[in-house]
């Protein structure tokens, strides 16, 4: 009932940041997928190689999947349905954490959170902790940053694989220090977003999971006036945060089994049309 309380709020205060960005008139046009991988990645990233569609081999694994991180879906009818167990159910599944860094770093902690992030946190079972980790706070310290931690629900003696992550806030300034009131422009969020995704598939390795439940990274009301492309911008990004990684894990990655989970029915589409190829969830 909890997690179902906080999955509401979040989609509550999603939908009121679409409403409010679209009575302001700064909707952002779709674009088609990219040929290929944008500029601007971290110096000494390696570039994945592309297939003629212009998407890197591992890119192939992803499958977008009708629920949250959690297996819930918000549908048209804005009625929650229970799509898949929850990953503490599903042997070898990791899944994503679109943690703050406010919450990470003291004297925040998993208490303080709520939204997304605190039903997932209900869900394994740190609702009440006043920190995180000593190994997720070392880990976590800026933007873009990720680390896998390994859990234990005390109530039900489950293991749970969380990769924490913090991804780019894109309603603020780019550089609020150097450049003041300057938005991220297009480039910036892609590259912004490619290094959290590439700090997600580093750590997912790490893991040695042989199953991920991602989401897209910054997205609902982080999303600022990229709500719109956020689908296309996360295509662009995941594929850039492959060619971040050495040809090995490359091939690695590509071993395994990546759900894109899209939490709102509504938006299911939008990530078709950016490339997500649907995957109807199997039950064992």
């Amino acid at each position: 009932a909890s997690v179902l309380a906080a999955s509401v709020l979040a989609a509550s205060v999603l939908a009121a940041s679409a409403s409010e960005r679209r009575e302001k008139g700064k909707r952002v046009a779709v674009r088609p997928p990219p040929s290929g991988l944008p500029s601007g990645l971290p110096s000494g990233a390696t570039t994945n190689p592309l297939s003629s569609r212009g998407e890197s081999p591992a890119f192939s694994r992803v499958r977008a999947q009708p629920y949250g991180v959690l297996g819930q879906q918000l549908t048209r009818r804005k009625v929650f349905a229970t799509h898949a167990p929850e990953p503490a159910a599903v042997p070898g599944c990791c899944f994503v954490d679109p943690a703050g860094l406010h919450h990470i770093q003291p004297p925040g902690g998993p208490s303080e959170a709520g939204g997304a992030a605190g039903a997932i946190y209900r869900s394994i079972g740190i609702s009440k902790d006043a920190s995180f980790p000593a190994d997720v706070i070392q880990a976590v310290k800026k933007t873009g940053d990720a680390k896998y931690h390994r859990y234990a629900k005390e109530a039900t003696g489950e293991t749970v694989h969380v990769i924490h992550v913090v991804g780019p806030d894109l309603r603020k300034d780019f550089d609020p220090e150097g450049a003041p009131g300057v938005d991220f422009t297009r480039a910036q969020a892609v590259t912004a977003l490619s290094r959290a995704y590439g700090s997600i598939l580093a750590q997912f390795l790490a893991s040695g999971q042989p199953t991920l439940r991602l989401l897209p990274v910054s997205g609902g009301i982080f999303s600022g006036a990229f709500l719109d492309e956020i689908p296309v911008l996360t295509r662009e990004a995941l594929q850039a945060g492959f060619g971040q990684l050495s040809r090995e894990e490359q091939s690695l990655v590509a071993t395994k089994e990546i759900e894109m989970c899209i939490f709102a029915e509504n938006e299911l589409p939008m990530f078709h049309a950016a490339g997500f190829v649907a995957a109807p969830f199997k039950k064992d």
